[in-house]
């Protein structure tokens, strides 16, 4: 497990919450930033979501992977042992992302992994819909001809000239929350061995191009880890992602016509990130309260109403 300054016990959070509890008291949970718990004081101190992602993205280097702490791991431990009843004890971590169980006899290996990621779409936002692009990148003296994730540090130090509030404050919202979101445990799963870097060329880390993915001839019958998750896809907490049943046929898309193509792969055009933007935040707030409800049934009438007020 990565390096964090505190674990956090969401379970217990969780299991405090009772029926008098608010629905400020549940957003507090479904919207704690793992970046909080950065070993560098200037992501984890840092107010702003947006600009707290991008410090992250600029000085983690690998050592410290919201999806990766004891925070993450032991909730989606405790939750996969609900979901399957069966002790938590008779699940194994195995390194710093994976756990494992049997099954029959045989082990089955997962890992864990971020659903939907943030910095693809707040790149095609900011490249797509700022007035002039490539004007903000000369302020702040950002070579457009280089990745743009490489030059994080300028990005952040002019950041005034790339924020979108003045010309699309209602994305700009959106975008606010899915900073922080991304890094919630509510947008944080387990998927068979190996998948979290297989993914993420094929399909920039988006969660519905994920499970399209899963339903190829490539993976679809990759290992027994893959057979097992396919055919335990209702265990992965994720109804919200489907049209329907929870059937890999069945997947939502993020936004109209999103697909492998690479015309299709990557919204765009204001409609399409804010419909993109929208369909994730609203995906993982659902999740985030069907998980509670699952962990503290003594909640589960205001999630209930929570979860009617999101799906209206």
């Amino acid at each position: 497990m990565t390096n964090e300054i505190n674990n956090i016990d969401l379970i217990q959070m969780i299991k405090s919450l009772d029926n008098k509890s608010t629905k400020e008291d549940i957003n507090t949970v479904i919207n704690y930033d793992l970046k909080q718990l950065s070993p560098n004081l200037k992501v984890g101190e840092e107010q702003h979501s947006i600009k707290r992602f991008l410090k992250y993205k600029a000085t983690t280097k690998g050592n410290f992977e919201p999806d990766a702490t004891a925070t993450a791991m032991n909730f989606l431990k405790h939750v996969l042992a609900l979901e399957l009843s069966i002790n938590e004890d008779e699940i194994s971590v195995d390194d710093k992302r994976g756990l494992s169980f049997e099954v029959d006899g045989k082990r089955v290996w997962l890992e864990s992994d971020t659903m939907n990621s943030f910095w693809t779409t707040y790149k095609s936002a900011i490249t797509n819909l700022l007035p002039d692009y490539k004007q903000s990148c000369k302020i702040a003296d950002i070579n457009t001809s280089k990745a743009m994730v490489k030059q994080m540090h300028k990005l952040i130090e002019g950041y005034v000239v790339f924020d979108l509030n003045e010309s699309n404050s209602e994305l700009d919202k959106e975008l606010q929350l899915f900073a922080t979101l991304t890094h919630s445990v509510m947008n944080m799963v387990l998927v068979p061995r190996n998948f979290n870097r297989a993914r993420l060329a094929k399909t920039n880390d988006y969660w519905d191009l994920s499970l399209m993915l899963l339903n190829t001839e490539e993976f679809n019958n990759k290992d027994s880890n893959y057979v097992w998750y396919l055919n335990n896809l209702d265990k992965m907490m994720i109804e919200d992602c489907f049209n329907g049943s929870e059937n890999i046929d069945n997947v939502k898309v993020l936004f109209d016509n999103h697909g492998f193509a690479s015309e299709n792969m990557l919204p765009k055009t204001l409609e399409e990130i804010t419909q993109c933007v929208s369909s994730i935040n609203t995906q993982i707030q659902l999740r985030g309260l069907r998980l509670i409800s699952l962990i503290n049934p003594n909640c589960e009438a205001v999630c209930n109403e929570m979860i009617e007020e999101l799906t209206k």
